[in-house]
């Protein structure tokens, strides 16, 4: 997500839309597993950034409300032609992804296991079924059996 958001930095950059950065940065921090964005110039400093990003300072040593998160700053270069416009710093909340996949997966796990109960269901039907067409062809086959040996008893 980071490299096409740099990609499209680059392009906005490049055509100096800054309304389309803005947006940009707006509707990556809308993202529930981002916590901030922020676009630096080639030099270092800040050209853009979303409204609740704060300083790297901040996040980790002197504000003990950020404890609970863990972050993980991911930095990707934005280039145009091979010309170092800037960098893109994306801070993702790895909880919030984690719990939402912890989720996701207990939910199919869950699934999973219907689906193997509702076969094993079916399996024990279908067997208690078949046994009774197999016990009728067992006595049938007897039953010829013994017609067939009462009339050549007959004969």
């Amino acid at each position: 997500m980071a490299t096409q958001a740099a990609d499209m930095a680059a392009y906005f950059i490049s055509n100096e839309d800054k309304k389309a950065i803005v947006h940009l940065v707006k509707k990556l921090a809308d993202n529930p597993f981002i916590e901030d964005v922020m676009i630096y110039g080639k030099h270092g400093d800040i050209l853009y950034r979303s409204e609740n990003s704060i300083t790297a300072k901040k996040r980790y040593h002197d504000d003990d409300s950020y404890q609970d998160f863990t972050f993980k700053p991911v930095v990707v270069d934005i280039e145009s032609n091979d010309k170092r416009l800037g960098f893109l710093r994306v801070t993702y909340i790895e909880k919030t992804a984690t719990l939402e996949a912890s989720v996701l997966h207990e939910n199919f796990m869950r699934q999973t296991m219907l689906m193997m109960i509702l076969a094993g269901c079916m399996g024990f039907l279908l067997t208690r079924a078949f046994s009774r067409f197999s016990r009728l062809s067992v006595r049938s086959r007897q039953l010829q059996k013994t017609d067939a040996e009462e009339s050549s008893d007959l004969n």
